[in-house]
């Protein structure tokens, strides 16, 4: 793990991207239609709904570098033809398995979501068929599909799905 935002790169900078370019090819190969990975609040579509703090490390700092590539590996789990989701938790805490996630479309400054609970709602994912995922509305009333994202502390249930940690917001619960 890097000593501070501006530390040498532990790993390529292309890392995420590259391993699910693998990953797809080898779901492919061996007829496998799924796959949940992390992605992280403020990557891609949702960078307008960060704090400034965070915006600042984006552009300043290695997080930027880390974001770019998570933002690559949502394009090639979207344009794969796989049933994915990509969970975008914001701040990951140490904190215990409590169940209690809820599905939001922002996320404050203060949001947090624990690795225990991340990791939970993941597999209670992966463990559902996609299909029979209930399709959450949209600012715009447009609804989206499995095929959205997602990020932590919110989590989306689709493609893309904001997570938090339970009582945080007005949001939906799962």
């Amino acid at each position: 793990t890097p000593a501070n935002l501006w530390s040498a790169l532990a790993s390529p900078p292309d890392f995420s991207v590259r391993t699910a370019a693998m990953l797809v090819n080898a779901m492919r190969q061996h007829g496998l239609a799924r796959v949940i990975a992390v992605s992280a609040a403020g990557v891609a579509d949702s960078a307008a709904r960060m704090n400034l703090l965070m915006k600042f490390f984006v552009a300043k700092s290695n997080v930027g570098i880390g974001y770019r590539d998570l933002a690559a590996m949502e394009r090639v789990f979207a344009d794969s033809g796989l049933d994915w989701c990509c969970p975008r938790p914001t701040r990951l805490t140490r904190g215990p398995l409590t169940r209690r996630v809820k599905i939001a479309e922002s996320f404050p400054m203060t949001a947090g979501i624990s690795r225990a609970d991340v990791a939970w709602w993941m597999l209670e994912q992966a463990a559902q068929l996609i299909r029979e995922r209930i399709a959450l509305p949209h600012r715009g009333a447009r609804k989206r599909s499995m095929r959205d994202s997602l990020d932590l502390r919110f989590l989306y249930r689709v493609d893309t799905v904001h997570l938090i940690g339970f009582g945080q917001d007005e949001s939906e619960e799962r």
